[in-house]
């Protein structure tokens, strides 16, 4: 079986994981938080303002920095928002045990003699 249609399969099998399905579906939630969505578009928009501003060599103005700090903890408090992450965070480590599943496989594959004909 050649890597990429095993590849497939553990892309099959992760999709149908629980944490996977809560993940997606805490995710198509925030789209339906029309404050949330405006506020993490104003964020984003003010997080690209201030990396302009610092590649410039210049500092961020307090008022800019304190609308951010503003903005975040809003979207922070916002049920939806703290559920989305924790989702993230469980799959995020579901995929860190993949990986290092994979890695401990790769490492054994080295230890493997491949006879040739």
């Amino acid at each position: 079986m050649s890597i990429q249609k095993k590849a497939m399969e553990l892309g099959i099998e992760i999709g149908k994981s629980q944490e996977f399905k809560a993940a997606r579906r805490a995710e198509e939630s925030l789209g339906t938080e029309d404050d949330l969505r405006g506020h993490m578009g104003e964020m984003q928009a003010l997080q690209d303002q201030a990396m302009g501003i610092r590649s410039r060599g210049n500092q961020v103005p307090e008022e800019m920095v304190k609308k951010m700090e503003g903005l975040q903890m809003k979207i922070e408090a916002n049920t939806k928002y703290q559920q989305f992450i924790a989702t993230q965070t469980n799959l995020q480590k579901v995929m860190e045990s993949v990986n290092k599943t994979i890695g401990e496989g790769m490492e054994k594959g080295l230890d493997k003699k491949i006879i040739t004909l």
